[in-house]
C-alpha cells in the first residue's frame, strides 16, 4: 500500500473519531442543560419557510441576552411553529451561554443515535479501505465490486425496520394535529402529544391524496405512535404508516433476492 493510501486511511480515522468525539460531548452538554437549566427569554427575529423533497419546515432566528451579550442562533422547526417578534424561553448551558436551544425545541440526543453513527462511520471507513485495497490485488477488486450489494440490501431493510419497529414497539396515545397542508397531490400533516409529561411532536406524514380515509384540519385528534426512549421519531397511527410498511416488506424480500443473486454473480463468474 502506497503512503498516499495509507495517510489518507489514517486521516479519515482521524476525522471520524473527532466527529464521534464531538457528538459524545454535545450530549454531554446536552445533558448538563437539562439537568441544571438556565432559562432566559428569547426573541424570533426572522422566521423563513423552506420547501424541499423531503417536506415543509421554517428556519427561525432568535436572539437572546446573557450577561449582557447578545447571541444569535437559527434553528428548524414544523412550520407555523414560530412567530416573528415572538418571546421564547430559551433553556442555555450555565457555564456556556453560547450554547441554547428553545425550550420546546430541546431534546437530549439519545445514546441510541450515538450508537448507530459509530456504526454509521464504522462501515464508511470500512467502504474506504475496500476503495483503498480495490487495486492491490483481484481479490480485493471482486470484494470491492460485491461491497455494494450488502450496503443496499441494508439500506432496504432499515427503511422497513424504522418504520415497523414504532408500529411493533411504540406506546399509543392520543395527539393533537398542530399543522397540516394539502394540495392536489399530497396531504401533509404533524401532530403534537404528550410523552409522559414533554410535549413532543411527530415526524411529518405525506399521504396521497387518492390514498386518504379521513380529513386533517387543525385541532383535531389523532392517534400517534411513539418510542418512549426516543419520542421524537414519533409517526401518526395512520392507515398510510400501516400501508407504508406492508409495502415496504415485500419490496425489501425482492430486492435481498435479487441483490444476493447478482452478488453471488459477481463473486462466482470470475472463478
Amino acid at each position: 500500500m502506497s503512503p498516499v493510501a495509507l495517510f489518507f486511511l489514517a486521516a479519515l480515522a482521524a476525522v471520524f473519531g473527532l466527529l464521534m468525539l464531538l457528538f459524545i460531548l454535545r450530549r454531554r452538554d446536552q445533558l448538563r442543560m437539562s439537568q441544571n437549566p438556565r432559562i432566559v427569554s428569547g426573541t424570533v427575529t426572522d422566521v423563513r419557510t423552506r420547501r424541499s423533497k423531503a417536506g415543509v419546515s421554517d428556519c427561525v432566528r432568535i436572539s437572546y441576552r446573557i450577561d449582557g451579550k447578545e447571541y444569535t442562533h437559527a434553528y428548524f422547526s414544523r412550520p407555523d411553529k414560530f412567530r416573528k417578534d415572538e418571546t421564547v424561553p430559551m433553556i442555555c448551558h450555565p457555564e456556556k451561554p453560547k450554547l441554547a436551544a428553545p425550550e420546546v425545541l430541546f431534546r437530549v440526543i439519545p445514546k441510541s443515535q450515538i450508537r448507530l453513527l459509530a456504526a454509521f462511520l464504522v462501515l464508511l471507513y470500512l467502504i474506504a479501505v475496500c476503495i483503498v485495497l480495490r487495486d492491490t490485488s483481484d481479490t480485493w477488486s471482486t470484494v470491492t465490486d460485491c461491497a455494494k450489494y450488502p450496503l443496499m440490501i441494508a439500506g432496504c431493510w432499515i427503511s422497513y425496520w424504522d418504520v415497523s419497529r414504532i408500529l411493533r414497539r411504540g406506546k399509543s396515545c392520543t395527539g393533537t394535529i398542530v399543522w397540516t397542508e394539502r394540495d392536489h397531490r399530497s396531504v401533509r400533516v404533524i401532530a403534537e402529544f404528550d410523552a409522559d409529561g414533554t410535549a413532543c411532536e411527530t415526524r411529518m406524514m405525506q399521504l396521497p391524496v387518492k390514498r386518504m380515509q379521513r380529513e386533517y384540519h387543525p385541532g383535531g385528534q389523532i392517534g400517534v405512535l411513539y418510542l418512549e426512549d426516543h419520542p421524537a421519531a414519533a409517526v401518526i397511527d395512520d392507515d398510510a404508516v400501516k400501508e407504508k410498511v406492508r409495502r415496504l416488506l415485500p419490496a425489501a424480500v425482492i430486492s435481498s433476492i435479487v441483490l444476493f443473486g447478482l452478488m453471488a454473480a459477481v463473486w462466482i463468474l470470475p472463478q
